[in-house]
């Protein structure tokens, strides 16, 4: 059996009985465990020295699906107001025609 497996269920008091009992005899007879489990003991009253933060609330995190939704409303709003501003066809021909009608309107007047 592997004692030294067993240091930090032993420190931790999460070994069955039986196998507390069997670790503790272990240790009577081998000083290399014993070692073993007082530097683990020194090492974690060492790390204990330092206060890890808790946090018990990860902070809210803002959900893509509404940001992309958001977008999406807002790229369709500028798309309406585009279309709807947006001269149509017909007064882009008569736009076309004006000059040119004017011309010829001009060249008559001249010519006659």
């Amino acid at each position: 059996m592997n004692y030294h497996n067993m240091i930090e269920p032993y420190l931790y008091g999460s070994l069955s009985p039986e196998d507390e009992v069997a670790f503790e005899r272990q240790m009577t007879r081998d000083p290399a465990l014993v070692e073993a489990a007082a530097r683990r003991l020194n090492a974690e009253a060492a790390l204990s020295q330092f206060k890890v933060p808790q946090y018990t609330e990860a902070p809210p995190r803002r959900s893509s699906l509404r940001l992309l939704l958001l977008v999406g409303f807002v790229a369709g709003l500028l798309a309406l107001v585009w279309w709807k501003t947006r001269p149509s066809a017909v007064a882009q021909e008569e736009a076309h025609l004006v000059p040119t009608e004017q011309t010829d309107v001009q060249s008559k007047a001249l010519s006659d």
